[in-house]
């Protein structure tokens, strides 16, 4: 996890730099590119990663095979990927209210290609469960990525030269997650079997409608609101946006790391998953709120302190996107349970009703708000996605204890108050930050929310 936590902080301060450096009307137009490229490059994904998951950690004999077949079938969809590319760019752009250029598309969409390729490596790295390889592989891959990304700004090259340097990095991770399989999982490749194919595809179509759908998800409202506020408007937005992402680091290693685990627990038992989900859900709850709650109050010095005057506007918005980190973390955990009990078509039927919710708010309220509709319009998406996956888990496990909302809950009003206490004292932001992050854990033991096992068990967490 600390390998994922690292390599997201790289990821952000290049977001941060990127920026600062383009404005917003121009990292508008760097968001927009990445989130086409993103939609378009599912057609390379069809549930791949997840499906090796599974697949291999249940039998690692089929390593040499699965990862042949996906990378073969991957270079084979590359050529779907380009042509949905440049069908979006004919067909929406001339729509939008932005200058993006094809170059520029075209660019994000060859990296984006190449993360799907290294996506292999890792999966495959996951499933043996070598989450000291994938970590050493994803920080010298992403350290490429910064000094690439911080040379072109330094230069100050354009958004399009600065993207041909970043891909240079892609390559330079590609290769390095290559040599790392050969020489740590040592199965090698065997020749694509083209006869596998379809019946790989088919093992991965509920993965697979998860996946479009989680980009879908993950993506639209860039599109949307382009299409109806424009590129400073998205720019002011995703600069807020992209710090909501990196928050994401927690649930998503969390649930990277515990779903080969989970899937093992399930075969063996809903009782033992049931005892695992329980677990899960606590830490979560744990980590959403305090970081929701400092997020908030601190907004504005953090914004002003790593942005430039001209994304003054994105306090407000990140003020209410804040507000969807609690239910984010929770989803991260309520996901991995849905697919390792073999319930991915219900997850799946999940996300695809928040997508739609997500896109009917959005149209509601930016017409209205602007770039604060869009922030609404993502925060109530993400609560309808909790409110699904949690009736969905409570069909077939127990539902959580209570004392799991209501301990961190507590724990969360008293470091507030005490940051509230102290803030008018202009103790400085290292002083009031620390004094905030230890009141809380020492409310929530002496609330007897914490006990040794979970001490344990987060160090054994952070390790991993």
């Amino acid at each position: 996890m600390m390998a994922k936590l690292l390599s997201r902080v790289m990821s952000a301060v290049m977001v941060i730099l990127l920026a600062n450096h383009l404005l917003p009307a121009s990292f508008g137009i760097y968001v927009l590119a990445m989130a086409m490229a993103y939609l378009a490059s599912v057609s390379m994904d069809f549930g791949f990663d997840e499906m090796a998951v599974r697949e291999v950690s249940r039998r690692p004999e089929q390593t040499a095979g699965m990862i042949s077949t996906i990378l073969f079938s991957r270079l084979l969809l590359s050529i779907l990927n380009f042509s949905a590319l440049a069908l979006a760019y004919l067909l929406f752009v001339p729509w939008m209210e932005t200058t993006l250029s094809l170059a520029v598309l075209f660019i994000a969409g060859v990296m984006l290609s190449m993360e799907r390729l290294i996506g292999t490596f890792e999966s495959i790295f996951q499933a043996h469960q070598r989450m000291d390889v994938q970590g050493m592989t994803e920080l010298l891959g992403r350290g490429t990525y910064l000094v690439m990304g911080y040379w072109g700004i330094l230069m100050g090259y354009d958004l399009e030269r600065i993207l041909l340097l970043m891909l240079v990095s892609y390559a330079v991770h590609f290769g390095i997650s290559l040599v790392a399989y050969i020489l740590t999982i040592g199965a090698g490749f065997v020749k694509p079997d083209l006869s596998r194919i379809p019946p790989i595809l088919k093992k991965t179509l509920p993965f697979t409608y998860f996946v479009l759908l989680a980009v879908f998800y993950g993506h639209i409202i860039v599109i949307l609101l382009t299409l109806m506020e424009g590129d400073h408007a998205t720019g002011v937005y995703s600069a807020g946006w992209k710090i909501i992402v990196f928050m994401g680091v927690v649930p998503y290693s969390f649930g990277r790391a515990l779903y080969p685990v989970f899937s093992r627990m399930y075969q063996r038992g809903a009782e033992e998953l049931g005892r695992a989900y329980d677990r899960s859900m606590k830490y979560m709850l744990m980590a959403g709120m305090p970081v929701t709650v400092l997020l908030y109050l601190m907004s504005e010095d953090m914004l002003s302190l790593i942005y430039r005057a001209e994304f003054a506007d994105t306090v407000p918005i990140f003020r209410t996107l804040v507000w969807m980190v609690p239910f984010l973390f929770m989803n991260g955990s309520l996901k991995i349970v849905l697919w390792s009990s073999d319930r991915t078509k219900e997850a799946s039927l999940n996300l695809l009703i928040s997508v739609i919710a997500l896109v009917f708010f959005s149209l509601l309220f930016i017409p209205i708000y602007g770039v604060a509709g869009a922030a609404t319009a993502v925060v109530g998406a993400e609560m309808v996605h909790f409110l699904l996956n949690y009736h969905r888990v409570s069909g077939f496990l127990d539902p959580l204890p209570l004392a799991h909302l209501w301990k961190p809950f507590v724990a969360t009003l008293a470091m507030g108050a005490v940051f509230a206490l102290l803030v008018s004292r202009e103790l400085g932001m290292i002083p009031l930050l620390g004094t905030a992050l230890l009141t809380y854990p020492v409310a929530l033991y002496l609330l007897k929310g914490l006990d040794r096992r979970d001490l344990e068990m987060f160090t054994e967490m952070v390790k991993r």
